[in-house]
């Protein structure tokens, strides 16, 4: 899954290419992460300028380690400062930088020089958050390696299970979270032989199952500040006072119908020709490049359980850029609109 990850400064000490075997295990770390490795700094930018004074020296680092840093995958949180104080007795300001900002809750692991570990390890720290890099081969981070082609089950996963494993790791640190699910507005509005536009029997699955979305991503690091954007087809059939429902009328219903703040929501109609003749899977996309496939409709969770439903991770392909595209939208909602 989505691993947020710190990178000791320490790893690029020039001392330690000294040895033959280590700069290749290093580059090979630092490949795996590009795929699904989010990258944590401290606010100060202690972490960030030490790295870059020490890669001077390590050429053939630099251009591994900037590919970890694409800027919508980097994350910015506060060290604690005494905690940083005390790693500084033993390591240098941005390994005492790096320790102490392990200790947040965003943060999944610190891969970290061996003397850093024992610095943790003396500070008292949680020593089970890092992971260094001749540990890394065989350690349950490499195993989370992104694979775009291997798709997981999660029918009978308790909801609970399906938010923690499936659903925060992607979205606690995104800016932007989009849903694509091109029939949630025939759930929401039911049938064109239904003009009242009362919804369907599974709308409440599709509204839970969206609205479990929308709750961790509001939970996350941008605590709802953003905006979380469902797109799907819009409908025709759905009465007000003798006259059609459509635009931003239709918009604002839908997402009254979620429950969803409008001080966040984006609603955005695409024609039915905008969505591929064969696609049928779902998507969730964040603003930070992931994208997650879901090989049936958002209408996920039954009475106890999730449903029988695959889910992988795609490439950002031209499919889902179309999309997203504003490009063809027939009705918009969003925090700009004045509704």
């Amino acid at each position: 899954m989505v691993i947020n990850s710190i990178c000791d400064p320490a790893l690029f000490d020039e001392a330690l290419f000294e040895n033959s075997f280590y700069l290749p295990a290093l580059a090979m770390t630092l490949q795996d992460m590009t795929h699904n490795h989010i990258q944590v700094l401290d606010s100060a930018g202690v972490i960030g300028g030490e790295v870059k004074g020490k890669l001077q020296c390590a050429p053939q680092c630099q251009l591994l380690y900037n590919a970890l840093l694409r800027p919508e995958r980097i994350v910015r949180v506060p060290a604690d400062n005494a905690l940083a104080e005390k790693i500084a007795e033993w390591r240098e300001a941005g390994s005492a930088s790096a320790a102490a900002c392990s200790a947040h809750s965003l943060v999944d692991v610190l891969i970290a020089d061996t003397d850093t570990q024992i610095a943790i390890k003396e500070a008292g720290l949680d020593i089970r958050k890092t992971c260094s890099i001749q540990q890394y081969p065989a350690s349950g981070w490499k195993k989370k390696k992104m694979d775009t082609e291997k798709a997981f089950p999660i029918g009978g996963m308790s909801k609970v299970d399906f938010v923690e494993q499936v659903i925060r790791p992607v979205v606690r640190c995104a800016k932007k979270v989009t849903i694509i699910d091109k029939i949630a507005i025939k759930a929401a509005f039911g049938d064109d032989r239904n003009p009242s536009g009362n919804p369907s029997g599974s709308w409440e699955s599709f509204r839970k199952s969206i609205y479990a979305v929308y709750d961790e991503w509001t939970k996350g690091l941008y605590q709802g500040i953003g905006t979380f954007e469902v797109i799907t087809w819009p409908v025709t059939h759905v009465q007000n006072a003798g006259k059609s429902m459509l635009g931003d009328d239709l918009a604002e219903e839908f997402g009254r119908r979620l429950g969803i703040s409008f001080k966040q929501l984006r609603v955005m109609f695409k024609r039915e020709h905008s969505f591929r003749e064969d696609m049928h899977d779902r998507y969730l996309i964040t603003n930070q490049g992931f994208v997650l496939g879901f090989s049936k409709g958002f209408d996920l969770s039954s009475a106890a359980a999730m449903s029988v439903c695959d889910v992988y991770f795609r490439h950002h392909d031209n499919l889902i850029a179309r999309l997203m595209s504003k490009t063809g939208q027939c009705g918009l909602l969003d925090q700009q609109s004045g509704r």
